[in-house]
């Protein structure tokens, strides 16, 4: 038996990653160049929100970023990073549209071959192979890095291996089969199959001994080898070469995912070669594990076959006994199962402790939730289809959640708008009153007034016209006393009051007619920067005319905005309400025909069992009547 291994089904966490890479670097696909920087804020904050992992604001922050023209220097990046956003949402139509759009532009090599390997994803999902392998030979070696390239290639192997084109498999990815790492781990794995379908066992036993001995470090990669020897181990034991059979599969990890179907192909390699009590160590030891476990079932078949053939009827009659009873119990189990899962809640009880919050890119069910139905469904989590539903359904959720608070929102926004106006209403009136109360005719009239002033003033060369306050209370002063002084002209007692009199009057004089022309350019510059005051308070004027007039308007439009947009949000809930019930009910069959087909097995199972059963009984029976 040889498995397929298409990792773009089971594994789309490495694909997106490199996606990432190819997205969000302009210059990923050119050589040679420096790493490109961000030149427009709306793209970089769209990025920050992706990085950050809450991609539903991404989609939305390049959304309102597009349509105000807000990325004059990253509008094919966004647009990429946009339609890979929809890939990963399942929005195949909207991406593909971007992406074809992308093409009919002309935009640089790099570009291109990102949108035309995007669209070969799409198609490939959706099942159009030849569109997908028509856009893959169509990207270009100019602008396309190695990394991206190996991407093509890859996407190329699963393509015609999807077709059943294994040579031409191998011709995609013959470059791979020195190279190393993960994604380079997963093409020789694929090489090695399509070699051995397309007839050149050799060349790819090679590979797949070669990745059954391989160094791993994590668990992706020791998944990846016991996967490979065991393709090794089953091809070898449908061949009839169980010793070799043997040596493969003693390779695999005995905790492992494929474990149970090393142990139960163990035993059918040593069983075919008559060794019937060695086949017994791993179908025992397979046997204890739990009864769900398609391989245990085998093997709890095996086991009394094994025994007849080392003539312990006996021992053969228990066995046959408890694999009958273990495929009751596990018939009834899986009877409940359906039952409870025909009234519905599937989804919900798979994603009973998933915190749902926010829709992901990355998202898978990576462990089994609690319960016991996960260990029988554990194959149908494990696949694409069912992943992809599952995903969908809670980012549905999710968008159902975000609508419930928008809908919630309108009510605020109506209140934010009704305090608005209030607001206005109450101030309106008195900056009314504030403004009106400013007389911008005397304040020019007053300007004008102290213009005249001032050219009298220089024109004459009153320089006792800018005295300063201390000054004019000086002049007063000396003026009073030299009217009193006036009255007593010719006393002497008085003549030394006389000289002071003038000396502090010449002084005052001195001082005005110094500063005089300083005192000019000043005066001046307060004029100046009244004319500017007077200037801005007749703006300030036609602002609050305008704002008065401009205000009630500005509150237009907002009741019907809101009320449009809560009709848009209502239509919306129905839809994703319809939407979540179809997904809920493509889930429930999903797991009712997983339930109906594990259910068939066993009905099978247990009828060989039965078989097995009457006939030991039955060669017991006719033994003994053969006796005297």
């Amino acid at each position: 038996m040889l498995l397929i291994f298409h990792r773009k089904r089971n594994r789309p966490r490495r694909f997106l990653c490199l996606a990432l890479l190819l997205m969000a670097l302009p210059s990923y696909g050119a050589a040679k160049k420096e790493p490109a920087t961000v030149r427009d804020l709306a793209y970089g904050e769209a990025l920050f929100r992706f990085y950050e992992g809450d991609y539903f604001k991404a989609i939305t922050r390049l959304q309102v970023a597009w349509q105000q023209q807000l990325l004059p220097n990253h509008r094919d990046d966004a647009q990429l990073l946009l339609g890979g956003l929809y890939l990963s949402y399942g929005l195949h139509q909207e991406a593909g549209d971007i992406f074809a759009r992308l093409l009919d532009q002309n935009v640089e090599a790099a570009v291109r071959n990102r949108a035309r390997l995007y669209l070969a994803r799409i198609w490939y999902q959706r099942g159009y192979l030849d569109r997908a392998e028509t856009a893959l030979m169509e990207m270009r070696g100019e602008g396309m890095a190695p990394a991206m390239d190996a991407e093509r290639r890859l996407l190329m192997t699963y393509v015609r291996m999807s077709q059943g084109r294994y040579q031409e498999a191998v011709e995609a990815l013959g470059a791979w089969r020195d190279e190393k790492g993960a994604d380079n781990a997963y093409g020789r794995y694929n090489l090695g199959i399509s070699l051995v379908r397309s007839g050149q066992g050799e060349q790819g036993f090679e590979l797949l001994d070669a990745l059954g001995q391989m160094h791993a470090n994590d668990e992706e990669m020791r998944a990846l080898r016991d996967k490979a020897n065991l393709a090794l181990g089953y091809t070898y034991l449908q061949q009839d070469k169980a010793q070799q059979a043997r040596a493969y599969l003693e390779r695999v990890r005995l905790d492992g995912l494929a474990s149970g179907k090393a142990l139960l192909g163990l035993g059918w390699a040593e069983s075919s070669q008559g060794r019937h009590k060695e086949a017994l160590k791993p179908w025992l030891a397979l046997s204890r594990r739990g009864a769900f476990d398609t391989a245990v079932q085998e093997a709890q078949l095996a086991i009394p076959y094994a025994l007849l053939q080392l003539d312990a009827e006996n021992q053969a009659i228990a066995y046959y006994e408890q694999a009958i009873a273990a495929f009751q119990g596990e018939t009834r189990q899986l009877q409940r199962l359906r039952k409870a899962f025909t009234q519905g809640g599937v989804a919900q009880n798979f994603l009973q402790d998933d915190e749902m919050d926010g829709m992901g890119w990355y998202w898978r069910l990576d462990k089994l939730p609690p319960g016991v139905e996960s260990r029988y469904l554990y194959e149908l989590l494990s696949r694409h289809e069912f992943q992809e539903v599952l995903k969908n359904y809670r980012d549905l959720q999710y968008l159902a959640h975000n609508l419930e608070r928008w809908a919630a929102n309108m009510g605020a926004y109506e209140d934010m708008l009704a305090l608005r106006r209030d607001t206005y209403a109450a101030r309106a009136p008195r900056i009314q009153a504030s403004y009106e109360r400013l007389d911008l005719g005397q304040a020019r009239a007053q300007r004008d007034a102290y213009v005249a002033r001032l050219a009298a003033i220089e024109r004459n060369g009153d320089t006792a016209g800018l005295a300063t306050a201390a000054e004019q209370v000086l002049r007063q002063r000396l003026e009073k006393a030299e009217e009193i002084l006036s009255r007593y002209p010719g006393h002497e007692k008085l003549a030394r009051q006389r000289d002071k009199q003038r000396l502090l009057n010449g002084v005052l004089l001195w001082r005005e007619t110094q500063d005089f022309k300083a005192r000019l350019w000043n005066v001046r510059k307060h004029l100046r920067q009244l004319d500017e005051q007077i200037a801005r308070a007749g703006q300030a004027r036609q602002s609050i005319e305008a704002a008065q007039r401009d205000a009630p308007r500005g509150f237009e439009g907002f009741d019907r905005r809101i009320a449009v947009h809560r009709d848009q949000i209502g239509a919306l809930q129905i839809r994703i309400t319809a939407s979540i019930a179809a997904q809920e009910a493509y889930l429930q069959r999903l797991v009712l025909d997983e339930l109906e087909r594990r259910s068939k097995r066993l009905d099978e199972y247990l009828a060989q069992a039965r078989y097995g059963l009457a006939r030991v009984y039955d060669q017991i029976a006719t033994r003994q009547e053969a006796q005297p």
